[in-house]
């Protein structure tokens, strides 16, 4: 039996979209479970440190504690020797000097473990922490309840799941039916045109309006195989893009959440921790806002929508610095041409490009001059910030403008840095013709700077 273009292509996606959901569900399966075992291992260090911090709680404190929480609290000695336990006797106990939980606590500070339970016979997740009198305070929890959360929610999804196939290959069955009737229109159309010029032919693999326009489209074959390399290109550094922004998301979110849980775990009665929860927790946000600012104006500048406008780039940067309280700052030195110099670039831009300089060279030189220059030649304008810091390793240096790459992950995150700055000064640049530049040595400091050129239209006229 011969099938129509509508049900070929109607089986065809719907096969695809199947197996995308099929994927779909099993990764978000995954990322609940995992979600699940973090939450419950924030939990058991928060009553781990709870209880090495309130070390005047009583045997039958905590064992009340340890009912009211669903947990279980086990006291070791600097020896190994069990000294407490809420679940057993701990004359029946081995010495625990040699779990892997208690070894990490002795190394780390503080230890995790998985591990089915010799006592109980069943699945635990234990957290050791080890006191400043060498004493270990271990918290473990039944994970069995994980596992049926994650039953639950798989059968969630793929309910969820099946509903929005359905949904979806009702609304491809009606596009398709509606796509096909243009489709012959331009078919025809596409058949005028090309009568009597020569074609490239390919092979026709079917009879119906799909093997018809195949035979009009012969003539795009070399361009479109041409874009298909860039689409190729694209794709890549769309999945790239993607696999950062979705580590970058987890950070701030799986602390804001793990917080959240602290708090509603009862730590919110806490005075004396629960406002610096909440601290943490309002940097996250705030870290969460930055980050989907800077993913936006770097598509933004990717598609290229900004306008533009006839700028005193001289005066824009001055401007700037009394707007960020540094145009008295004795620590900074300002350069600037005896002329004004002006281009066509868009404002927004123009200012994230200055300001990100100024930026890194405070946060990451606390100390020493910071010298900002801007400058021209017949055919390019110049801008550079050089500071005194700890500069940066020639290896690292390739990297600077690659989004989301950090020399120092941890001391970027700690300035509240995206990830982005440098990546979206490189794409205005870019955008403009011009290019970036780094040079830095370990121990002395660093200058970054950025070389416009100058277009039709661009002039320097007295200050």
């Amino acid at each position: 039996m011969r099938l129509t273009l509508l049900q070929k292509g109607f089986l065809g996606f719907g096969g695809i979209i199947s197996l995308g959901m099929l994927l779909l569900t099993l990764s978000m399966t995954s990322f609940f479970m995992n979600y699940g075992l973090s939450v419950h291992e924030n939990s058991l260090k928060h009553h781990a440190t709870y209880i090495m911090q309130t070390p005047q709680l009583s045997d039958q404190a905590l064992h009340h504690y340890a009912q009211i929480h669903g947990i279980r609290i086990t006291l070791i000695d600097p020896k190994g020797t069990v000294r407490f336990d809420t679940e057993a006797s701990p004359t029946t106990m081995e010495n625990h000097l040699s779990r892997p939980e208690i070894r990490n606590a002795i190394a780390k500070g503080m230890g995790v473990r998985i591990h089915q339970s010799e006592t109980l016979k069943k699945p635990m997740m234990y957290v050791a922490i080890k006191a400043s009198d060498g004493h270990f305070i271990r918290t473990a929890m039944d994970i069995a309840s994980v596992h049926e959360e994650q039953n639950h929610v798989q059968h969630l999804i793929a309910l969820a799941t099946v509903l929005i196939l359905l949904a979806i290959l009702f609304l491809l069955y009606v596009s398709l039916k509606k796509l096909l009737a243009p489709l012959r229109n331009v078919n025809d159309n596409l058949k005028k045109l090309a009568q009597g010029e020569q074609i490239i032919s390919v092979p026709i693999q079917s009879k119906d309006e799909l093997g018809d326009l195949s035979v009009t489209t012969n003539q795009l074959i070399e361009q479109i195989a041409a874009q298909q390399e860039r689409l190729k290109s694209l794709e890549n550094l769309r999945r790239d893009f993607v696999a950062n922004v979705s580590h970058e998301l987890r950070t701030p979110l799986s602390a804001i959440v793990g917080f959240l849980q602290t708090l509603e775990d009862g730590a919110i009665d806490d005075a004396t921790h629960n406002r610096r929860f909440l601290t943490i927790i309002a940097r996250n946000v705030e870290r969460l806002t930055h980050l989907v600012d800077d993913i936006l104006n770097l598509a933004r500048i990717e598609n290229n929508t900004a306008p533009t406008q006839r700028l005193n780039i001289t005066q824009e940067l001055s401007q700037l610095l009394e707007d960020m309280a540094l145009i008295d700052n004795p620590r900074i030195k300002l350069s600037l041409p005896p002329k004004s110099i002006f281009i066509h670039i868009n404002q927004s831009e123009l200012l994230s490009a200055f300001r990100n300089y100024i930026d890194n060279a405070i946060k990451y030189a606390p100390e020493g001059d910071i010298q900002i220059a801007l400058s021209e030649t017949d055919d390019s304008v110049q801008y550079a910030v050089t500071d005194h810091g700890q500069g940066i390793a020639q290896p690292f240096q390739e990297r600077l403008f690659e989004r989301f790459y950090r020399p120092d992950k941890d001391r970027s995150r700690e300035f509240g840095g995206t990830g982005l700055g440098l990546a979206i000064v490189k794409h205005i640049l870019q955008k403009q013709g011009g290019q970036v530049l780094v040079t830095s040595t370990v121990g002395v400091g660093s200058t970054f700077s950025w070389i416009l050129p100058k277009h039709h239209g661009d002039v320097t006229e007295l200050s």
